[in-house]
């Protein structure tokens, strides 16, 4: 199963970066709401089922783990927190900032199935991967055939 966000507004944001690159006048995409280099964001995620469970891989770039906050309450896993874009006005002139800072927040619904108690996380190079181990009633198993 592979889980794409959905943009109603993806074809004109792509158009207009497209013009913006054209004639340099910078216009933003559509669905921006926060000025440039500021505001909330969105991680982009992975999530593969296994054997044994799930895999969840989140791109976290620039930030730090201590500022990686997961919760699970009833079936919701909660991944929030916080980037900061180091640079002060004293830098130079700014003439181009894409890079955003500012709160997270992704939250997904997962299965029942899911072992609460099993659920471990890991942080290395800006990817926060979760492991979502399946319950032991999930878990396949083989029915011998009586005679």
């Amino acid at each position: 199963m592979r889980i794409t966000r959905y943009d109603p507004y993806n074809a004109l944001a792509c158009w207009r970066r497209d013009m913006g690159r054209l004639f340099g006048n910078g216009l933003r995409a559509v669905n921006e709401d926060f000025a440039p280099g500021e505001g909330n964001w969105t991680p982009a995620i992975d999530i593969r089922e296994v054997d044994n469970g799930y895999v969840l891989r989140a791109d976290l770039p620039g930030v730090q783990r201590d500022d990686v906050e997961i919760t699970m309450d009833r079936n919701m896993l909660t991944i929030r927190g916080k980037r900061e874009v180091t640079g002060s006005d004293d830098d130079g002139k700014v003439l181009r900032s894409e890079r955003i800072s500012g709160s997270y927040c992704r939250r997904l619904t997962l299965p029942a199935t899911i072992d609460k108690d099993g659920i471990s996380a890991k942080y290395e190079n800006g990817v926060l991967e979760v492991t979502l181990p399946k319950g032991a009633e999930a878990q396949p198993r083989k029915i011998a055939v009586g005679g």
